[in-house]
């Protein structure tokens, strides 16, 4: 082969790259590569709430009380600080793929509506099992506020990350045409 048409077959294979990145951005192709990414930092979040500990107030306590050892550092470092990273990279992974949408404040509603619903069908199965579980006497907290929250998942915060994800998408329409403007100008002032 001669220079120039290594050269022409580089640019044809980089050219394929970009064209196979944007077509993942848009959903037209899923990439493998993000969504493994996206996989990666499901299980980090996983691998935290198993080494935290199910009980609120008891962050990791069972782990600070071993002894100091390569286990004990992996359970601290790796786990317990992988699931912050992994919030962080699964989060900044829906907002790639939500940017390249229609960003409307009705689209957000429709969103957050959604979510909704697959929430409280979750929640309701969740509060069920866990009606079964008082009357067994597996569970014993109370179940008042669980009822409460079951109903209304979103809004009393039944889960921090779906709370945040909708209050976040009520904010991104304007987030997005701000970042835009600003994208505008920065360039104006770099030219």
């Amino acid at each position: 082969m001669k220079a120039h048409e290594i050269v022409a077959e580089e640019r044809e294979e980089t050219h394929m790259a970009h064209e196979h990145i944007e077509s993942s951005v848009t959903g037209n192709i899923r990439n493998s590569s993000i969504e493994l990414l996206r996989l990666l930092s499901m299980l980090m979040i996983v691998g935290c709430h198993f080494v935290r500990g199910a009980e609120p107030g008891q962050y990791g306590e069972w782990v600070a009380a071993q002894p100091l050892s390569i286990t004990k550092f992996m359970y601290q470092v790796i786990y317990m600080g992988g699931g912050w990273i992994g919030d962080v990279v699964f989060f900044t992974i829906s907002v790639w793929f939500l940017l390249d949408r229609n960003l409307t404040i009705k689209n957000s509603f429709k969103r957050i509506w959604l979510l909704e619903r697959e929430l409280l069908f979750w929640s309701l199965t969740l509060f069920v099992v866990t009606l079964v579980l008082h009357r067994t006497g597996v569970y014993s907290g109370g179940i008042t506020y669980v009822g409460i929250q079951s109903i209304l998942p979103i809004s009393m915060n039944l889960w921090w990350y779906p709370t945040s994800y909708a209050l976040f998408l009520l904010f991104l329409p304007y987030l997005s045409r701000g970042l835009r403007a600003l994208s505008k100008n920065c360039m104006v002032l770099w030219h």
